[in-house]
């Protein structure tokens, strides 16, 4: 068995989510480009990516720790990290809009919209 073959066969777990990942992201990359019907430079389809990538990230490691600690199958666990992927965005979005609303509350500036 040559080097990179051993390579992919050890590291087969952990690279299956990260492309799980990068692809959930690029899907919820188009789907937010679609939803805006309007067509947007090169520039913000970069940012754009770059945004979902970070969130899509972190929402893949979430599922890979939880994969790693609830020994779930590990094909059910590549397909959980692409869904995650494409709706961590819209999710991490209502966190804040909800953790700024609580905030506000909180320290009593709140804005009613």
């Amino acid at each position: 068995m040559s080097g990179i073959e051993l390579w992919i066969k050890t590291n087969l777990s952990w690279v299956g989510f990260v492309v799980m990942t990068v692809v959930g992201s690029i899907v919820a990359h188009i789907k937010a480009y679609e939803a805006s019907e309007v067509e947007w430079p090169f520039s913000k389809h970069f940012w754009g990516i770059v945004k979902r990538l970070f969130y899509g990230s972190f929402a893949g490691l979430i599922v890979y720790c939880a994969h790693d600690y609830f020994h779930w199958d590990q094909k059910l666990s590549f397909i959980a990290a692409g869904i995650c992927s494409v709706f961590a965005p819209d999710l991490f979005d209502f966190i804040y809009k909800l953790g700024k609303k609580w905030i506000q509350k909180f320290i009593g500036v709140e804005v009613d919209k």
